[in-house]
């Protein structure tokens, strides 16, 4: 219940925010404050939560901070390496196509990138759950992570063949015709929603299980694939 007050709060703090921003004529910089604002106040309520039942203390303890880091770097690692790759479309777009390119490719990736929503809610839910049967019943792992992974495929092939369909439709009620034909383009990246949603348990499996290193290996080999 707090998890999702802090995160209702956050994202109707962003909504109202980019409204009154745009209304106003703001521009990038204060439309990229606004989201920053929403996102301090999300995590000050976070603190505040927290704060009522565990007391907050400043310390430093440098064993646990080794151990911390020791177990997280390559976590952050492989997110930054991840945003790197799926950011570089963009950027391989604008030297060889233009700004007009740019803008089809983004309106149909930031609605694609909305089916993974499914994937990251239920890793947020499964997560606890899959770290709890790796260290107590391992047995019980990997029948609960396959019948995860199958329910995922399903309910994301099912939004791929639906979202397919009315690709355009979508396109241009939201953004336009102008942006018509970003609509094949959609169709194409709602596909990749089953494979990243599969991708993100397994990518969860292998941090409960220790293997965050060899992530940085698959997240580096599949970013250069992708940018190539």
């Amino acid at each position: 219940g707090a998890v999702f007050a802090v995160a209702a709060l956050t994202a109707t703090g962003t909504l109202l925010a980019v409204f009154w921003v745009t209304h106003r004529g703001g521009g990038l910089p204060a439309l990229w404050l606004a989201y920053a604002v929403s996102t301090w106040v999300g995590i000050a309520l976070a603190a505040f939560l927290v704060s009522r039942s565990c007391r907050v203390r400043i310390r430093v303890a440098f064993p646990v901070w080794r151990s911390l880091l020791s177990e997280s770097w390559p976590v952050g690692v492989n997110l930054l390496v991840l945003m790197l790759g799926l950011r570089a479309g963009a950027l391989v777009l604008m030297r060889t196509a233009g700004p007009d390119a740019v803008g089809l490719y983004a309106s149909a990736a930031r609605l694609a990138e909305a089916t993974n929503l499914l994937g990251e809610g239920a890793m947020l839910l499964m997560f606890p759950l899959l770290a709890r049967l790796g260290t107590s019943r391992a047995e019980a792992l990997a029948p609960l992570a396959s019948l995860t992974a199958k329910m995922l495929a399903v309910a994301l092939c099912l939004t791929a063949l639906v979202g397919g369909a009315l690709a355009g439709s979508i396109i241009e009620g939201l953004f336009g015709e102008r942006f018509a034909a970003a609509g094949p383009v959609l169709a194409i990246l709602l596909w990749s929603g089953p494979f990243a949603a599969v991708g993100t348990l397994y990518a969860n499996l292998l941090v409960v299980t220790g293997h965050q290193r060899f992530l940085i290996g698959v997240n580096g080999a599949s970013a250069v694939v992708l940018i190539l």
